[in-house]
């Protein structure tokens, strides 16, 4: 939103006579002072903003910075889960089928098996379930879970099934979309000042929108997606703890990973170029914690067997 201004601010020096280029000039340097004062009072302003909107994240302590309030969080889902009916109203299925039986029982047992976390509690968990061959799924952040019965057909049992479910319901509790809102909004707000200036210093348009462009695809490989692969990590981590505190074993979702991988080996090669981490490096990075996974597992069975021998 800076550039047009920019690149007005341009147009209208450009068309000053040298005279009066060198009276603003002349006035600059006598007012610099206050020039300085009013940049460290904006930059100031923005670091305490900053500071202030800093937290921890929910469940891996993880410091991030968050503009969103809850209120608005859950704003942002209703938007979203209205446009989602509008677009797949009429594709879903009936909660009498059995594909949302299979999907509730598996929510509903990752949720009363997770209580001990108040997030869990706070939001309205509630099931759709989209009648296409898409292999897809996600959770809004209010809590809508959006399942394609084409991702039913390809998870071969519950456990592959829960995993995949508590790594969507993970963006949601830690909430994920309203972290990227906030980062990439800070990021933007900055990227349009020096853009702006880049637009008003460049000696030509064409040199502007290269450079604009070149900008652009480097944030985009460097910071944007890298961004949004440590969060899909981060729900990994989370999902998987979930599905194994409600005794799934997620060694399922080890080979659902490895079975997309075989599918479509290319993935791997495009990793820095996608907003996800590859199918094998989330099979690889789910098989590096397995000990604590399974350890885990074994010490819910013993308990469950425990009281099972009581009873």
């Amino acid at each position: 939103f800076c550039i047009p201004y920019f690149r007005i601010a341009k147009y209208w020096w450009n068309k000053l006579p040298t005279h009066k280029k060198h009276n603003y000039k002349r006035m600059l340097k006598r007012h610099q002072q206050v020039v300085y004062i009013i940049a460290l009072f904006g930059t100031g302003a923005g670091i305490y903003y900053i500071y202030n909107h800093i937290e921890s994240v929910p469940l891996t302590g993880r410091t991030r910075l968050m503009m969103l309030s809850h209120e608005h969080l859950q704003e942002l889902g209703k938007m979203l889960y209205d446009e989602q009916i509008q677009a797949n109203g009429e594709h879903l299925l009936p909660t009498t089928s059995s594909q949302y039986h299979r999907v509730k029982s598996v929510v509903s047992r990752l949720i009363k098996n997770n209580g001990d976390i108040p997030q869990i509690n706070t939001l309205h968990w509630e099931i759709n379930i989209i009648d296409s061959n898409e292999v897809n799924a996600f959770v809004l952040p209010d809590g809508q879970i959006f399942v394609y019965k084409g991702m039913l057909s390809t998870l071969g049992n519950d456990d592959a099934l829960a995993f995949l479910l508590g790594h969507e319901m993970a963006h949601a509790l830690l909430s994920h979309a309203a972290e990227q809102l906030s980062f990439f909004n800070i990021f933007d707000l900055l990227a349009a000042v020096s853009l702006g200036l880049v637009w008003a210093l460049m000696p030509t348009d064409v040199v502007a929108a290269v450079t604009h462009w070149f900008h652009n695809s480097i944030a985009s490989i460097c910071l944007h997606r890298p961004y949004s692969r440590k969060l899909e990590v981060e729900a990994d981590l989370i999902g998987s703890n979930l599905a194994t505190k409600a005794c799934y074993d997620v060694r399922a979702a080890t080979y659902f990973w490895e079975m997309l991988a075989n599918k479509d080996p290319s993935n791997a090669e495009l990793e820095w170029l996608s907003t996800h981490p590859s199918h094998q490096k989330r099979a690889d990075l789910i098989k590096e914690r397995m000990t604590e996974v399974e350890y885990y597992t074994h010490l819910l069975e013993y308990k469950v067997q425990k009281q099972r021998i009581y009873k």
